[in-house]
């Protein structure tokens, strides 16, 4: 019995680390899209260093900046480290790239033109 768990057990443990090691490895480049009135996603993780690209999947313009939304009040503001953006254009069907972000912390950006569009970006 021992001959044959301890290679299983040896095995799921290889397993796993690989799994857990590819997934903490991934440095390749962060991509958010946006929705007529939204982020497909609330949040989006991204590695230390890197940008972040962000893709209008619709002929919907947005203009994004540091800050979020707070109900129906927009607030504009840059957390120390953050990357400067500010009116960032989107004029549908459009690419553009937000970055680098250098130091590791949590920043906020939104839409100006669509009340509640926010996105917080964890850069680790």
């Amino acid at each position: 019995m021992k001959k044959i768990f301890f290679p299983l057990i040896l095995s799921i443990v290889m397993l796993f680390s690989a799994a857990c090691a590819t997934g903490a490895s991934n440095s390749g480049p962060a991509t958010i899209h946006l929705t007529d009135q939204n982020f497909a996603q609330a949040s989006i993780t991204v590695n230390k260093g890197s940008s972040l690209t962000v893709i209008d999947d619709t002929a919907t313009p947005h203009t994004i900046s540091n800050g979020s939304w707070s109900g129906a009040d927009a607030k504009p503001a840059q957390e120390k480290g953050a990357p400067t953006v500010s009116g960032l254009q989107f004029n549908g069907h459009d690419t553009q790239s937000i970055g680098p972000f250098a130091t590791a912390g949590t920043y906020h950006l939104y839409c100006s033109i669509h009340q509640g569009m926010n996105l917080t970006v964890i850069v680790q």
